[in-house]
This record gives structure tokens, sequence and C-alpha cells, in this order.
């Protein structure tokens, strides 16, 4: 979302809740609507190639809206303020085809043939762990409502801000919080000096890479602007 997050939501999430039934995730209602369609599978015609979770669909309804993965049936509950909300999601364009809208119950071809990087196992625990700490992430838009949120590469994510708190901060509390436990399958791909290289905010998980950093306090940019529905 880069600088168009709205009250500190750096990735559009406002909570993040543990439930019996899987994770829930509470949306901030100005950024809801392009938060899922950002996250729902589409392909480029022009140029070809994936965007979004391979697999990932949009079920359920009003007030029981969750995102659902035909590879390998897990389920994430959304929640918005409002009960009767209703996603307004983009149609086919020129450039863009949306395979949840053309394949809505079963993989398109270039979602099951999708390619892994190198880095992708540890790379997508590393994001679904910095998803689970939502209000730790968001601290770094606790002055001005925005941050920079992009990817790097294809190793991870970078968050970057000019105020609030610290960089050693965010770090810390993202280790103290596990976010960089090596779990069993990944142990013996980290280097012996990682662990230091987190006070610079460069937290690694396997080959995975989370780099936030405080910079120096520039003019606000401008925010999303959208009708909250």
């Amino acid at each position: 979302m880069r600088h168009e997050q709205v009250d500190g939501a750096l990735l559009g999430f406002t909570r993040a809740e543990p439930t019996p039934g899987g994770l829930v995730l509470s949306l901030h209602p100005t950024t809801a609507d392009r938060v899922v369609a950002e996250l729902l599978p589409r392909i480029g015609t022009m140029y070809g190639g994936m965007r979004g979770i391979a697999g990932l669909r949009l079920t359920g309804g009003p007030g029981r809206w969750r995102l659902s993965g035909l590879l390998d049936g897990t389920h994430i509950g959304l929640v918005h303020p409002q009960p009767g909300w209703v996603p307004v999601l983009p149609d086919d364009q020129t450039d863009t085809a949306y395979l949840w809208r053309r394949n809505p119950r079963r993989l398109h071809g270039i979602e099951v043939d999708r390619g892994h990087d190198s880095w992708g196992e540890a790379r997508d625990r590393l994001l679904s762990r910095l998803l689970r700490r939502v209000s730790l992430v968001n601290e770094a838009g606790a002055a001005h409502g925005w941050a920079n949120t992009y990817t790097h590469g294809s190793r991870g994510v970078v968050i970057e801000w000019c105020c609030a708190v610290s960089t050693a901060h965010m770090a810390d509390c993202l280790v103290r919080s596990g976010l960089t436990a090596v779990p069993a399958d990944l142990t013996g791909t980290e280097e012996p000096d990682r662990v230091d290289l987190a006070r610079f905010g460069q937290l690694h998980l396997g080959d995975a890479l989370a780099t936030v950093r405080q910079g120096n306090c520039a003019e606000q940019r401008p925010v999303l602007k959208g009708r909250v529905r």
C-alpha cells in the first residue's frame, strides 16, 4: 500500500485474532475493498505472470466473509466494521484477467503450475507471521498514519517510516514476539551473525528478509481517499 495507509493500518488491517476456526483479520473500512482485490489472483494479459495469491478465493457473505485457499483448504475470516459490507471488486480489464471470477471453484492452470522460487517457503512463513503481528507493525504509522511498505525483490518486505518508534524498538519487539524463531525445517539455514543484524532492522527467517527502518521526517504523503462502505 506504500504511502496510502489510513489511520496507521499499514497492511490494511487493524487487528488479528486467533480463533478455534482459524485466524480472523479486521479490515480498515476505507481500504477494505482494495486489500481484498490485491490479494485475489489475477494475470496480466499483455505481459503474462500472476499477481495475488494462487488459489485464493473470497467465500461466504455479509458478516461471514472468508479468504479460502483451494490449494490447501485454509480459511481466514474477515471482519468489517459494517456487518452488511459487500466488497466492491474490479471486473476484468484490457490488461488484467481476474482468475477468481473465471474459476471461482477450481484452479486456473497458471495457479497449478505457478513457480515457487528458492525463498518461497521461508518468505511465506515470514509474511504470515508479520500478518499475525498487526498491532506491532502498525506502531510504525502511529505518528502520521502512514508509512512506506513494499516488497524487497522476492525475498520479503520493507517497512519504513519517519516518526513514532525507532528502528531498534520495532526490530526488538518483532524479534521478542518470535517473528524470526527458526522452525525445525529451516534449522541450519541461519548464519551465526544474523541475530546481530536485527539491531540494524534486518530480520531474517531462513533466506527471507523483513527490513524495518526509521528515516528522517518528511512532508506527510496523501492517504488513500475513498467512501466508507
